[in-house]
């Protein structure tokens, strides 16, 4: 299941470079298809619900030392 799911977990085709960031047009489309669903029951713009304000700080951390950590895990 876990193979399954991991090409999704790249940033690539989600349309952005940094873990957490959200792309904007998709959110928006997203919110375009729950109105014409009738999910929503009005419009609600895409801006007032994300922010990728803090992205640069939240991706502050060091991805080589985590894989090198979770490929040296052992369990007990």
């Amino acid at each position: 299941m876990l193979g399954a799911r991991i090409p999704q977990l790249k940033l690539e085709p989600a349309g952005v470079r940094r873990w957490g960031e959200t792309n904007e047009a998709h959110l928006r489309e997203y919110m375009d298809f729950l109105l014409k669903w009738g999910v929503l029951k009005q419009r609600v713009e895409a801006g007032d619900l994300m922010t990728n304000e803090l992205i640069g700080e939240i991706n502050r951390f060091d991805a080589d030392a985590i894989a090198k950590t979770a490929r040296e895990y052992r369990l007990r």
